[in-house]
This record gives structure tokens, sequence and C-alpha cells, in this order.
């Protein structure tokens, strides 16, 4: 059977000088192994000086504050939370491919990132095939746990900014980290951030006090502490 979403998405990134990336994105999940091709030419892109011509510039959002690498993040997300909880009968071969694909590109991803911001998200679903992960934003959701991130050991730069974090406790198992956002959250002890020796900087809320910010330069000398 002919795949029309596969058809159109190749189309537009073989003929299109400028990509509808936005209605690309609005297509089935299919087309995601060509949309992540498209991710890792944006990221690269947008490292140098973009040509405002390059059919490839991320000038064109999915909506009016989300980049389209962000909005992919999420499509990526909820295909493989979606195929979690499907059962083997429900699996059909366009999502066994786009699985199978979507596994051998994140695996050979040696700096993954994902950015989950603004979906009310109080919880992150276990994914091992995203295990590997190196930087993660899920900045302005409603978590109020650690708990299901813990599962990335591996990340080194993680903004959890504006969620509804109180206890912070599990920060320590993310040992790798060098740099934390977790500005604009209600934290009332900061003690867990002590034992994470590798990280740079910090980014914290104008209300922290001087007295605990003292004890964050004490614990972890050379510090950059940011205060918004």
């Amino acid at each position: 059977l002919v795949n029309w979403d596969n058809l159109i998405t190749h189309f537009n990134m073989n003929t299109s000088k400028n990509l509808e990336k936005k209605y690309l994105l609005n297509l089935s999940f299919t087309n995601i192994p060509d949309l992540l091709k498209i991710k890792q030419d944006t990221i690269t892109f947008n490292q140098a000086v973009l040509n405002s011509d390059d059919k490839y510039a991320d000038n064109e959002d999915y909506t009016s504050t989300k980049t389209f690498v962000e909005n992919l993040d999420h499509k990526i997300y909820l295909f493989l939370q979606d195929r979690k909880k499907r059962t083997w009968k429900s699996w059909y071969v366009d999502n066994d491919r786009v699985y199978k694909s979507l596994v051998e590109s994140l695996n050979e991803d040696k700096y993954l990132s994902l950015s989950l911001t603004q979906y009310r998200m109080i919880e992150f679903e276990n994914l091992p095939e995203l295990s590997h992960l190196k930087s993660l934003n899920i900045s302005s959701n409603l978590f109020t746990s650690l708990s299901t991130l813990t599962q990335f050991k591996s990340i080194n730069r993680l903004n959890i900014s504006y969620n509804s974090f109180q206890d912070i406790k599990e920060i320590e198992q993310f040992a790798s980290l060098e740099y934390l956002d977790i500005s604009g959250n209600p934290i009332e002890n900061y003690s867990p951030i002590y034992k994470l020796h590798k990280l740079k900087e910090l980014k914290v809320s104008k209300n922290i006090s001087i007295k605990e910010i003292d004890l964050l330069k004490s614990n972890l000398p050379g510090l950059k502490i940011v205060i918004e």
C-alpha cells in the first residue's frame, strides 16, 4: 500500500526550497524517520550563521512559541509512549518500521537531546529508547518529583525550571550533570545539589537566600550560579 504521508514528506524534502515543516509535523507518525534528518540538519545549521534561503532554516514554527525541533521532540515522545501502551496485536508494519528506524537514529545520536516544554506533564514515561539522553528540557510543566527522570543516568544538561518541585533529593542521582536550571520552583532544600561534583553552572530563582548561595559555592568550588 502507498503511504501518502511518506510520499508527501519525500516530495517536500526533495523539491521544496522553503520546507513546510509545520505541515509535515501534522502528518502521521510514519514520517518521523525523515523528519529526524531535518532535525539533525537544523541543529547543525543553527550552530553556524544561517543563510535565509536555506530550505532547512528553522523559520517556521509549528506553534507560535515552539521551534520545529521542539515539536518534533514531542511527536517522537508521543509515538514512543503510544507504542509502549499498545499490545503486540495492535502493532503493524508501518509502526514497526518507524520504531526500528527511530531507535537506530537515536542510538547513532552521540548527544541526544529532548525538549518537552509547556505540555502540562506531571511525569515522564519510562522509555528505554531514550536511556542515553544527554540533554533534557521539561520546563514549564507540572512535575513535582524527579523520580520518573532518574532513568536518564548519563544526562549532563537538565532544565526543570518553572515546575512545582519542592523536594529535589533525587537530583544527586544525576552524577554527570554539568548544567542545571531549577529556577521558578518552590525548592525548600538545596543540599542534594552539593553532591553534583561535575556541575559547572546552576540557574536559580532570585528568592534564593545569600546563605544558600554561600553554601553552594563552598560545597561546589568554581560553580557558576546564575540568578534569574
